[in-house]
């Protein structure tokens, strides 16, 4: 039987997420973990099992942060491309235009894992899909209630939004202080200022997009 954790798993689960950020997974080993986190190993493996399940863990809480989080950004009160700027903005500058350090667990560890984890590759993949997901579904709705033209095409805009989230946050790894985050997503906006639709009065706004994913 499982033993209750006595520890933070949050805070644990972040601190093992930096390792595999950093190191990829391959090169993580269970004693970096174990010191990282300031817990043994029969205490990891009673929490969590062997490595490849306890990255599985970190991706669930990774993503799962990422629905939750961004779900507060899109609340339906304001324009599409302000929306989904404040969304790009509150995962790639953090107060007082800090650039997030850890950089993106898709961008670090997808190649390593196709190549020599191909069934962490297909889990990692499976997850992170409900991201742009989640973005098409807000659109949708946007749509829906005509806060976006109808020639836009939601799901190429998620693509999109993405894409542009990934690229922005490799380069924000890579170039750490040398980037003007704020300048890079006003100028991605574009193509989302030009699908915004200003309707006449009040608009409804869309459900809540935290209950659209469900893991």
């Amino acid at each position: 039987m499982t033993r209750k954790k006595t520890f933070d798993e949050q805070v644990t689960l972040a601190k093992i997420g930096e390792l595999f950020w950093r190191n990829g997974y391959v090169a993580t080993d269970m004693t970096q973990i174990c010191q990282a986190v300031s817990l043994n190993k029969p205490s990891i493996y009673n929490a969590y099992g062997d490595k490849a399940a306890l990255f599985r863990k970190v991706v669930d809480w990774y993503v799962d942060d990422i629905l939750a989080k961004g779900g507060t950004c899109l609340a339906g009160s304001a324009p599409v491309s302000e929306e989904i700027g404040a969304l790009m903005r509150y995962f790639m500058v953090l107060p007082e235009g800090v650039v997030i350090s850890r950089g993106c667990l898709l961008a670090t560890t997808m190649m390593e894992l196709k190549y020599k984890e191909p069934d962490l590759f297909d889990y990692t993949q499976s997850r992170f899909d409900n991201i742009p997901r989640l973005l098409e579904g807000y659109l949708q709705e946007a749509q829906e209630s005509g806060r976006l033209r109808p020639s836009a095409d939601p799901g190429v805009l998620s693509e999109y939004v993405f894409t542009m989230l990934l690229g922005l946050r490799v380069q924000a790894r890579a170039r750490s202080g040398q980037l003007n985050l704020d300048s890079l997503i006003a100028m991605a906006m574009g193509p989302l200022k030009e699908a915004d639709k200003q309707p006449e009065g009040a608009r409804p706004a869309p459900s809540n997009p935290r209950k659209r994913i469900q893991g």
